[in-house]
């Protein structure tokens, strides 16, 4: 890695992850949002370049060029889930998540959004040109339990989480090795895990193989902390 563009769904998980920053190499990993997920927007892998040099654009901090790897997280959001688990209720007018199925009065509209991301991942994962992760159900699932926040609520628990780890990376990588409950060896091994049943509603998140991956890009410290733990 010479330089890494890691990009990230929105403004919260764009505070929580900037703490990836302090564990590698001076000037190696830029954070961006994206305004929402993307992965749900019909062709996406056939348009990401251009979806990002647009929001680098916005940023005018760097340009596409300036990177030689991109990396990019999204919430599963039970986009595996099979088309059964999704249930109609009708006063749900913004989709509700639980362990075992996701309720909505417009199923239909769940069903094409969860197709498309499934092709946008699953384009992404064969081609290899983003190194794609997940947090699932989303990222305040996997982090504080909660799968179903409120937008202030989300804002709040993004901060104190920043507040506590900025101070303790080493702390921030425990979090993420201990919130990886897939059981799986290999980034590959990750994403089949989030595919099967309804995993991709358990909270769990496979970002931990970001930093095995790269781990000759990490600050010295954190590089020997991780090589320890992969013992």
């Amino acid at each position: 890695m010479i330089k890494c563009l890691f990009l990230v769904e929105g403004p919260y998980d764009l505070l929580r992850l900037s703490l990836l920053k302090g564990l590698f190499d001076e000037n190696k990993l830029e954070i961006v949002p994206l305004a929402g997920d993307k992965l749900t927007t019909n062709s996406y892998f056939k348009k990401y370049e251009e979806v990002i040099r647009h929001f680098l654009n916005v940023e005018s901090t760097h340009s596409y060029e300036d990177f030689d790897l991109f990396a990019q997280i999204c919430d599963t959001d039970g986009c595996f889930i099979s088309d059964e688990a999704i249930v109609e209720n009708l006063d749900n007018t913004k989709i509700k998540y639980f362990r075992d199925r996701v309720e909505i009065n417009d199923i239909n509209s769940i069903i094409r959004r969860n197709k498309t991301k499934r092709d946008n991942i699953n384009a992404l994962l064969v081609s290899g040109k983003i190194e794609l992760f997940y947090n699932s159900c989303n990222i305040d699932d996997v982090f504080d339990g909660k799968l179903n926040p409120r937008n202030k609520q989300k804002k709040r628990l993004a901060v104190d989480m920043y507040n506590k780890y900025s101070t303790d990376l080493f702390g921030f990588i425990d979090l993420i090795f201990n919130s990886d409950h897939s059981g799986a060896s290999s980034h590959k091994e990750s994403w089949d895990y989030i595919k099967i049943g309804n995993n991709s509603l358990s909270p769990t998140t496979n970002l931990k193989f970001f930093l095995i991956n790269h781990i000759d890009d990490l600050k010295n410290e954190f590089k020997d902390y991780i090589a320890k733990k992969l013992k």
